[in-house]
């Protein structure tokens, strides 16, 4: 999950220079925020199980049962992309939208698995807060751009054992 929160806080930065729109850059502030100290609580969790600084594992994703895109780490330089996109709000939507919904699986991936109650709680946090932002996202696209991301919306399943990636998805209305 370090290196997805580390991509998001990436576009994130980009956003607040960019945004046209005042939401967009709360958005990408309250990102910035919680990933940040998300990730300083991962570490501090691993140090806790482990007794050892965590590596970061750009392949993680796969022991959760999520391909590169299912754990929405598929783009290969979300903020290059986005540095040229226009209207950029737009963009940076379609892509936090499918970004965060690779953090929403992976969270139900872990929290479904873990006996941990710290990890637990921190899945469902980051469940919680990036469906809240996906379902918002989605509201400002569709009234600024005349339709939600073509992403689509929160995940509501985890995939199967097999590693079926077909997530059912609920759009927000």
């Amino acid at each position: 999950m370090i290196p997805h929160h580390q991509s998001a806080i990436a576009m994130a930065r980009v956003a607040k220079h960019r945004a046209r729109h005042p939401q967009i850059t709360e958005l990408a502030d309250a990102i910035i925020t919680a990933q940040a100290r998300e990730i300083r609580q991962i570490k501090r969790i691993h140090r806790r199980l482990f007794d050892e600084p965590i590596l970061p594992n750009e392949d993680a994703h796969e022991a959760l049962g999520l391909s590169a895109e299912g754990a929405g780490m598929a783009h290969t330089d979300s903020t290059a992309e986005l540095n040229d996109a226009r209207p950029f709000d737009k963009a940076f939507i379609d892509g936090m939208v499918s970004h965060h919904q690779g953090a929403v699986r992976m969270a139900l991936a872990v929290r479904d698995e873990t006996a941990d109650d710290e990890i637990g709680a921190l899945a469902n946090a980051i469940v919680t807060t990036q469906s809240n932002e996906i379902e918002a996202m989605n509201q400002w696209r569709d009234a600024w751009y005349g339709a939600p991301s073509p992403a689509g919306g929160v995940p509501t399943l985890k995939p199967d054992s097999a590693g079926d990636e077909s997530m059912g998805e609920h759009d927000g209305h």
